[in-house]
C-alpha cells in the first residue's frame, strides 16, 4: 500500500509568474540591445551620408561645377549681377568667374539645425582675394524666381550642433563653411580648393539666408582647416576638413567615443 502524496501535475501559478517575469527581463534586455544597436548603425549611416554629400561640394567645386540652371551674369560696380538671361554657366559669360560654393546650417533664423543649404558664390573676372565674392542667392521678391541655391535636410535628422573653423592657433564657431577655388595673387586658379568662412560676430548665429548672404559679401576670409560636428543626441561625430597629402581639401568623418561631444 502506497501512503505517499501524488504530486499534481503542470506547473503552479508562482512558478508561472517567475517564468513570465524572467522571460519579460530577458525580452526587455534584447529589446534594449536591438534598440541601442539600430540607433547605433542609424547614426553610422548617416553621418557617412553627410559626409559624402560635402564631400561632393568640394568636388563640385574643384570640377568647376557653377549651375545646371540657365542665367544672365553682368558685373555693377564690381559686383556679380544675376538675373534670369540666357546662357549657361560661367563660360557664357566671360566678366564673371565662379569662385566656390558655400555650405550654411539652420534657414529662416530659427534652431532647426536639420536643415542647410548651398549656394554658389561668384564674383568677376581676374578678381584678387575674393574682393568681389558674392553669394547667388535664390531670388529677391518681386524679381524673377531664379533659383540657384539648394535646400536640404540632414540624413536621418542628425543634428549639427556646430561648425567650427581654425586659423593658425585660434578656433571658433560659425554656422557655415564655404568651398573656393584657390585664387592667387595674380587672380590666376591653383587648382584646388581653400576653406572660406565668415568671421564673428557677424555669422556665429544661425542666421536667416538672406542674413548669411550679406555676410559673405564683405567678410569672406580664408581657414586653414574646420569640423562639422554631429549629433542624435546620444552620440557625435565630426567631418573633420583639411588639406590631405596632395593639398586638396578632403572631408574625413570620425565618429567620438562614448561620452565624447564636440
Amino acid at each position: 500500500m502506497n501512503g505517499g502524496k501524488k504530486r499534481p501535475s503542470g506547473y503552479t501559478i508562482i512558478e508561472v509568474m517567475i517564468v513570465l517575469a524572467v522571460s519579460g527581463l530577458m525580452f526587455a534586455i534584447a529589446a534594449n540591445f536591438i534598440s541601442g544597436k539600430q540607433a547605433r548603425t542609424s547614426f553610422t549611416v548617416s553621418t557617412h551620408e553627410m559626409n559624402s554629400r560635402v564631400q561632393s561640394i568640394i568636388d563640385q567645386v574643384q570640377n568647376g561645377q557653377f549651375s545646371d540652371v540657365s542665367f544672365g551674369c553682368t558685373i555693377q560696380a564690381g559686383k556679380l549681377s544675376i538675373d534670369s538671361g540666357a546662357g549657361v554657366g560661367q563660360g557664357q559669360h566671360p566678366n564673371c568667374v565662379f569662385f566656390g560654393k558655400f555650405l550654411h546650417v539652420s534657414l529662416g533664423g530659427s534652431s532647426d539645425t536639420k536643415k542647410y543649404e548651398v549656394f554658389t558664390i561668384g564674383g568677376s573676372n581676374g578678381a584678387v582675394n575674393y574682393t568681389s565674392a558674392t553669394p547667388i542667392t535664390p531670388y529677391t521678391a518681386g524679381a524673377s524666381p531664379l533659383e540657384l541655391t539648394t535646400f536640404s535636410s540632414t540624413p536621418q535628422g542628425v543634428d549639427v550642433t556646430n561648425v567650427k573653423v581654425t586659423v593658425g592657433v585660434v578656433t571658433q564657431t560659425t554656422w557655415g563653411i564655404g568651398f573656393l577655388q584657390d585664387i592667387t595673387a595674380s587672380g590666376t586658379g591653383t587648382g584646388r580648393v581653400v576653406l572660406a568662412y565668415v568671421p564673428a560676430p557677424t555669422f556665429t548665429n544661425k542666421e536667416a539666408e538672406s542674413t548669411a548672404a550679406t555676410a559673405i559679401e564683405t567678410n569672406l576670409l580664408i581657414a586653414d582647416s574646420a569640423e562639422i560636428c554631429m549629433t542624435d543626441g546620444t552620440r557625435y561625430a565630426v567631418i573633420q576638413l583639411g588639406t590631405n597629402g596632395a593639398n586638396q581639401t578632403t572631408a574625413n568623418l570620425k565618429v567620438l567615443a562614448t561620452g565624447t561631444t564636440c
